[in-house]
C-alpha cells in the first residue's frame, strides 16, 4: 500500500489526557485531546465518533489502528490497547502498536543531538530512555527503556540533552541543577501525546514492515503493576 492512500486512526490514552486522531495519506484529518470526569474508554469512543463526523471518513475506510502501548499510566495503556484491538478485529483491520516515549521523543522537534522523553512514573522514578536525532530524524537509541530515579539517571547522561515530557517538568530542579552539562528543557505544551504523531510513527513502521499487532500487542508497563507486585509480596509472606 502507498503512502498517500493509506487512512490511520490513532489512539492515546497513555497519561492524564486522551487522544484520538486520524491522518490520510500522511495528512491529518482530524484530531481530538481531551481530559475530564469521564474515563478514557468513553472518552476515546466519543473522540472517534465526533471525529467521524468531522472528517466524513467511516470506520471501514480506516486501513490501520494505531495506539501507544507504554509506559504510562498502567490503567490507561491498557484502555488505549483494549479499545484499539476491539476495533481492528471488529474492522478485521491491521494493528500497529507504538512506544510512548518513541513519540514523545518525536514530538520534541529538534533537528539534531540527544533528546531525553520522561514520563513522572510515580515513586520518585521516572520511564525514560535516550535518542539520537539527525536531520529531525531518529537515527538509533542510545538508552534503552527504563525505570529509574531521576537524579541517577541524569548523572549518567551524555552533555548537551534536550528533555521533553511531563516528568522532565516535575523533575526540573535535577536537570537545572546539572548546568554544566548544557541540559535544556523543553515547553511543556510539546510534552504532552499527540494522537496525530502515534499515526505517523504507526504508518511509517507499517509501511516499512507490513506488521500487524492484533494478535500479541502487549503493554510495555517497564514496572510491574502494582496489583502484581502485591500479589508477589503476599506470596513470598
Amino acid at each position: 500500500m502507498d503512502e498517500k492512500d493509506l487512512i490511520t486512526l490513532a489512539l492515546d490514552a497513555s497519561g492524564l489526557y486522551c487522544s484520538a486522531a486520524i491522518t490520510k495519506g500522511g495528512t491529518l484529518a482530524g484530531e481530538q485531546v481531551m481530559s475530564g470526569a469521564k474515563n478514557h474508554s468513553e472518552l476515546l469512543l466519543l473522540m472517534i465518533d465526533q471525529l467521524l463526523d468531522h472528517t466524513g471518513i467511516v470506520l471501514s475506510d480506516v486501513d490501520i489502528v494505531a495506539v501507544t502501548k507504554g509506559p504510562g499510566s498502567f490503567t490507561g495503556v491498557r484502555t488505549g490497547i483494549s479499545t484499539a484491538q476491539g476495533l481492528a478485529f471488529s474492522l478485521e483491520k491491521d494493528l500497529v502498536g507504538v512506544s510512548t516515549l518513541e513519540v514523545l521523543a518525536c514530538q520534541a522537534q529538534v533537528d539534531s543531538g540527544y533528546v531525553c522523553p520522561m514520563i513522572d512514573a510515580r515513586k520518585k522514578q521516572v520511564y525514560t530512555c535516550l535518542y539520537n536525532f539527525s536531520a529531525g530524524h531518529i537515527v538509533n537509541k542510545e538508552m534503552d527503556d527504563t525505570v529509574i530515579a531521576p537524579e541517577k539517571w541524569l548523572d549518567d547522561l551524555p552533555s548537551q540533552v534536550s528533555f521533553i515530557g511531563d516528568g522532565a517538568q516535575t523533575y526540573c530542579n535535577e536537570i537545572e541543577k546539572r548546568s554544566g552539562k548544557a541540559f535544556r528543557i523543553l515547553p511543556d505544551s510539546l510534552g504532552m501525546i499527540r494522537a496525530s504523531n502515534v499515526a505517523s510513527a504507526a504508518s511509517m513502521s507499517y509501511l516499512k514492515n507490513s506488521r500487524n499487532d492484533l494478535e500479541n500487542i502487549v503493554p510495555e508497563y517497564i514496572r510491574p503493576p502494582d496489583a502484581v507486585i502485591g500479589k508477589k509480596r503476599k506470596k513470598s509472606v
